[in-house]
């Protein structure tokens, strides 16, 4: 390493300016700070800013970092320390701690020279800054972990600099989203807050001329409970019919059902989707009655653009769909051949009809950060066999781009629209804004969101710079350059490679869509003539509400696996609220940490108490979640009534079992 360095900046007083180091620091005031249109800000509690922050490889064991630094009119005697974290995981490597002191509110650029032999290593490297007072404590800055903030990517030594490619214009815009669930809580909160509230403050779908999402669940209000999905404790998402608006009111034009919620409620539930969604006029690719049928191409046409969208899951086997039976569009997720053999001829079946093709793709697992090298082999794949652009989706997190052959394979958008109280990287994500014509995709745009309980809203601030920070970074590390531009990243691509025209393009059918209202009637599944004899109860009431029946499969739990919890209710009055049920399994004495939970809405969300009439008995089946670390010993089920998370009366206890 390096041991001397020297700093020179009228503005700043640097403590030790000559002294052993392993880098070198320069301070200049002449440079003014980028505007905000053009750099990522992040603001410290103290009032500081850092933006504009870029990182280059200058050798085989260096680098240099560039940032605009703003000091608050408080700052005296505080540090910046910077730190390389490997991208690997593993201990973080200092690189310097620069003691100083403000002036005001002017502005400098800070340019810092480093090496060690790290960076000789094959994987990239992120180079931190933490801002730290003289005591050392770190200064927050929100939305940052540990108030580490990035300043750039180092790539591995050999990688090459990020291509770099001139910005085009496009006619057309295709906004594409992650996951969205619109089942579970997402029932009940749309129907408090009307179906507009969840995605439409995303404009980006609305000025689209094609909006696009993953559907992460399965609309519909048949089907099978208990589905097998070869895991202990499942997730099961469903939303009602009339969830349709969510998407029809935030200008979703297509969805991919291809993924390992679409089959949660077995073949008859897609099925039945399939024609909500096209009563609703939202093209579902990636599901129906055979293989051939799942994964054939949807085709819409935008401006005499014919284009072709095909979904693909390569996450679940159990849902595929065969030569006779419904389920989805499934590919391998680890064999690049026998996935080909699936997904190729449905892309030159698209490349016939259509002029650009879209292959959205639900694939890796969840909460990872970055592709799997058998997803970059299948992303080429696809490319090389004629998709214009890979719609990626699955980990819940925002993964970087990469462009391969000159087409941008999106690996994950990550969530767009969840029903939990997130946070972190499953909290902040993207919409993918992608410009292209009859040519092709010529630029990508990355508007950064926030995914909150419910709904999400476009990012600012901290939250905002977290998001393009990090998927600068991490598309750095798939050698792909990211321009931040007005509060959004870019990413310029090169001209689209040749092509034959489409040999027989045909515009699409024209839609007759209607909008999908709530039913009148209750699904069968939802009533009941009597009580089963062995689940009869002494009656619980919340006011005008009974609990007259309840009974667990399995009784008496063995295991750590979700317990269905059977119950009747009836009313003797009409109900104006739609209340949920919040089910508990307690241990005996009462210990949070070994709590089993679910709130819902009666009818595994599908009839809620506002549409019950006196007389009927309804029945609700609903599975109970246990905590990760279920230990043996007494339990008991206490049901209770929530009306916008605030209780109704008192919880009840139900009964009471021994798990062993």
């Amino acid at each position: 390493m390096r041991v001397a360095w020297c700093a020179v900046w009228a503005a700043v007083w640097i403590a030790g300016a000559c002294r052993p180091s392993s880098s070198d620091v320069t301070w200049s005031s002449d440079v003014g700070p980028p505007t905000s249109q053009q750099a990522i800000w992040v603001d410290f509690a103290d009032g500081s800013r850092l933006g504009g922050a870029s990182v280059e490889r200058t050798g085989p064991a260096s680098a240099q970092a560039r940032f605009h630094w703003a000091p608050s009119k408080s700052l005296d005697g505080a540090q910046i320390e910077l730190r390389l974290f490997p991208s690997n995981g593993g201990a973080s490597i200092p690189v310097n701690a620069v003691r100083l002191r403000g002036r005001g509110e002017e502005a400098a650029i800070v340019q810092v020279a480093f090496d060690d032999e790290a960076l000789r290593r094959a994987h990239p490297h992120w180079l931190m800054a933490q801002l730290q007072r003289p005591d050392g404590e770190a200064v927050a800055a929100a939305a940052f972990p540990g108030d580490w903030v990035s300043l750039g990517a180092v790539r591995p030594a050999g990688a090459g600099p990020l291509t770099e490619h001139p910005l085009r214009a496009a006619a057309l815009r295709l906004a594409a989203g992650g996951d969205a669930n619109l089942g579970r809580r997402q029932n009940g909160l749309s129907g408090m807050r009307g179906p507009a509230d969840a995605l439409s403050r995303l404009p980006m779908f609305s000025d689209a001329d094609i909006g696009f999402l993953n559907l992460e669940s399965v609309l519909a209000d048949s089907g099978a409970l208990r589905v097998e999905k070869g895991e202990p404790v499942p997730f099961y998402f469903r939303g009602r019919p009339e969830q349709a608006q969510v998407l029809t009111t935030a200008g979703i034009d297509v969805v991919g059902t291809a993924n390992n919620h679409s089959g949660d409620y077995g073949p008859d539930a897609l099925l039945q989707q399939k024609r909500i969604l096209s009563q609703a006029g939202v093209l579902a690719p990636g599901s129906g009655p055979s293989q051939q049928d799942a994964c054939a191409p949807v085709f819409l046409e935008r401006g005499g653009v014919t284009v072709g969208i095909i979904s693909v899951d390569a996450t679940l086997s159990l849902f595929a769909a065969t030569d006779s039976s419904a389920g989805t569009c499934h590919a391998s997720a680890s064999d690049t051949g026998e996935a080909m053999a699936t997904i190729g001829p449905a892309i030159a079946g698209a490349r016939r009809r259509a002029d650009v093709v879209f292959v959205a793709i639900h694939w890796g697992k969840n909460l990872k950060s970055r592709p799997s090298s058998a997803n970059r082999r299948l992303g080429a794949a696809m490319v090389e066999a004629g998709a214009d652009a890979i719609l990626g989706s699955s980990a819940h997190k925002l993964h970087g781009i990469e462009i391969v052959n000159g087409r941008p394979v999106i690996y994950d958008a990550g969530n767009l629209l969840f029903d939990s109280h997130s946070k972190g990287e499953l909290a902040r994500s993207g919409v993918f804004v992608l410009h292209f014509d009859r040519d092709g995709v010529h630029r990508v745009d990355v508007h950064p969101i926030d995914v909150d309980y419910g709904y999400s809203r476009p990012a600012s601030g901290n939250s905002a710079a977290r998001t393009l920070t990090r998927f600068r970074d991490l598309s750095a590390e798939l050698g792909t350059r990211v321009v931040v531009d007005d509060g959004i990243a870019v990413v310029p691509l090169p001209s689209p490679p040749s092509r034959p025209p489409a040999a027989a393009r045909t515009p699409p059918r024209p839609s007759h869509a209607r909008p999908v209202m709530a039913n009148t009637v209750p699904p069968a599944a939802c009533l009941a003539d009597a009580v089963p004899a062995d689940a009869v109860i002494e009656p619980r009431s919340w006011g005008s509400v009974h609990l007259v029946g309840a009974r667990m499969m399995p009784a008496r739990p063995t295991e750590r696996r979700t317990v269905w919890v059977e119950t009747w209710w009836k009313i003797d009055a009409p109900v104006s609220d739609d209340l949920w049920m919040r089910q508990r399994i307690k241990s005996i004495p009462h210990r949070p940490v070994q709590m089993w939970w679910a709130d819902h809405e009666h009818c595994d969300w599908m009839w809620p108490t506002s549409r019950w009439v006196p007389g009927q008995l309804y029945r609700d089946v609903y599975g109970v979640r246990p905590p990760k670390r279920a230990e043996p010993g007494d339990y008991e089920l206490v049901i209770g009534l929530i009306r916008d998370e605030s209780p109704v009366g008192e919880n009840r206890r139900i009964l009471s079992f021994e798990y062993r």
